[in-house]
């Protein structure tokens, strides 16, 4: 990659004479981009791990009472949309149901999902180096009150969504 630029450097006609020697330093130009966001990357781009401890503000329950939530059943879909042109392994280690008003904490429990390994297929590269474009590739899963403890995790009234995980990149 590069970039082309133009200097040009003019000194007062009316003022003192400046002298210039062959590979005298006489002007240094330094450039800086900042908040640079790539549209496009090609090539290898690293294995890595990344240990991710967070939490997410839930506001959909903000509106409703407690004790007046009385599900029979609930289906919540897990998705995974990888933008990215590598492979990828999720492992999530928990995720929590937490209400700030009563400091109740409920941990999901999901046989497909809690302490499984994801494994990500790649975007497909489409397009060309002066026009490229993907196609991401998806993965989702199903919790339901068959193979979790998706109610008591919903009727706790969540304010917010504590979760831990670790992503590899290019496993």
């Amino acid at each position: 990659n590069s970039i082309e630029y133009t200097v040009q450097a003019n000194t007062d006609s009316f003022g003192a004479k400046v002298y210039v020697a062959p590979f005298d330093t006489f002007m240094t130009i330094s450039n800086t981009f900042l908040k640079v966001i790539p549209y496009y990357a090609k090539g290898y781009l690293g294995q890595t791990t990344l240990n991710i401890a967070d939490s997410s503000t839930l506001d959909i329950f903000k509106s409703i009472k407690s004790g007046t939530l009385n599900l029979q059943s609930a289906t919540m879909k897990f998705s995974i949309e990888n933008d990215m042109g590598m492979e990828a392994r999720l492992k999530v280690a928990s995720i929590q149901s937490f209400n700030s008003n009563t400091s109740t904490p409920i941990n999901l429990t999901a046989s497909n999902l809690i302490n499984q390994e994801i494994n990500i297929n790649r975007a497909l590269a489409t397009g060309s180096n002066a026009v490229p474009g993907y196609i991401p590739s998806f993965y989702s899963t199903q919790i339901d009150n068959n193979n979790s403890n998706l109610l008591a995790f919903l009727d706790n009234l969540p304010d917010r969504l504590k979760y831990t995980l670790s992503l590899e990149t290019n496993p």
